[in-house]
């Protein structure tokens, strides 16, 4: 059997072993298997020598350019950009991992109305979808343009140590147009641009010890909170899509949480720089960041973006247990009301700050400030 028909049905008996009833099939007793593909993978890389031209020679030009560690990592990145994606199961409550092509069925929301109904997730039903034999092609081409790029084959060695990574499987591809009536298509595909993941990799093991690591070597729930608010989509149960922690730039691109993967890079970006800046942050991390050129020596403290207060490091630390924290993160201007997701829409907000910005947009926030400020001095509430 040619390699190619055989990966093709690797993936979907995969799909059929662990869908479950996420996406319409029968429940499977107990909870669903996870997706694991990164065998199949491992698997394909046994057959390189089997595969047709041009990709033989791409694949091996890649892999003897790398190290055995970054190679194998960026063969399970192909894998799961190329023929994978996580969608939000039926009842909303979470995410699974499928393949882009096996038909399937997600919640949609019927045009002009707020009644949900049960839609097909195939090719030629959802512009995330396509045949595996696009998928196919999208893989070739990744390969293709990934061998010819030093820097990106350099970060992808970098994103291959867990310290350095933002999200699982963080890698350099994306699509060129999100718009598209098809966007996961071989024609759609790029690399991405390097200054924010650049950036990320030298910053991310500098701040992680200190705010994303317990003592077991597990992730916080404040590192976890950054993770979610960058990469991952709020519950949302009303609306043209309903998500829920679904990876933003797999959302569908009409969906207000929908951005693209550098977008959230940005927004990581603009929140680790800024909590370095936190009142109070370690004075040896800093500096270190500093040191690199990661941030200016001479950056002011953090400050609230309403009440115009000094975000305090004392606060981040302890503001980690639900319901509990003393510090949020939030867009200046809403996502619902047409603000994007990245990081120069973005900043970290104090509690109260928080409670007084509520649905509004910054400048909304501040006007009606100054309204209140000046009818407390028509009132002579304060001085003038």
């Amino acid at each position: 059997m040619p390699v190619k028909q055989e990966l093709k049905e690797k993936f979907e008996r995969l799909e059929s072993e662990t869908v479950s009833d996420s996406f319409g099939a029968a429940a499977i007793n107990g909870r669903a298997p996870v997706f694991a593909f990164k065998p199949i993978m491992m698997w394909f890389d046994t057959e390189i020598d089997n595969l047709e031209e041009p990709l033989f020679s791409d694949l091996i030009q890649l892999k003897n350019s790398m190290t055995t560690r970054g190679y194998k990592y960026t063969l399970e990145c192909l894998g799961r950009f190329a023929f994978c994606i996580e969608l939000t199961n039926l009842s909303i409550t979470s995410t699974k991992m499928k393949t882009r092509w096996v038909s399937g069925m997600i919640t949609k929301t019927r045009p002009g109305t707020f009644e949900n109904y049960e839609g097909e997730f195939a090719p030629s039903h959802d512009e995330r979808s396509n045949t595996f034999e696009n998928c196919y092609l999208i893989f070739s081409k990744c390969v293709s343009l990934l061998k010819e790029s030093d820097q990106h084959k350099l970060v992808m060695e970098n994103l291959s140590y867990n310290k350095n990574r933002g999200t699982p499987y963080e890698a350099v591809f994306t699509y060129t147009n999100p718009v598209l009536d098809v966007v996961h298509d071989v024609h759609n595909i790029c690399l991405v641009t390097l200054d924010n993941i650049n950036w990320l990799v030298k910053a991310r093991p500098i701040i992680q010890p200190i705010i994303g690591l317990d003592s077991n070597g597990d992730k916080t729930k404040i590192n976890e909170k950054i993770a979610t608010k960058c990469y991952k989509t709020d519950r949302s149960q009303t609306g043209e899509v309903q998500t829920n922690r679904a990876k933003r730039w797999e959302c569908l691109e009409a969906d207000f949480q929908h951005a693209t993967l550098e977008q959230c890079w940005s927004v990581e970006r603009k929140l680790l720089a800024d909590l370095s800046c936190f009142e109070g942050f370690p004075i040896d991390t800093k500096q270190s960041l500093i040191d690199l050129g990661l941030i200016n020596d001479n950056q002011k403290n953090t400050l609230c973006p309403i009440t115009f207060q000094p975000m305090l490091y004392t606060d981040f630390q302890g503001g980690a247990a639900h319901g509990e924290s003393k510090f949020q993160v939030g867009h200046m201007d809403p996502l619902k009301s047409g603000g994007s997701h990245e990081g120069s829409n973005i900043e970290w907000i104090s509690y109260n700050g928080n409670r007084i910005q509520g649905s509004l947009s910054v400048g909304e926030t501040r006007a009606m400030l100054i309204n209140i400020f000046n009818k407390m001095r028509e009132n002579n509430l304060i001085e003038h």
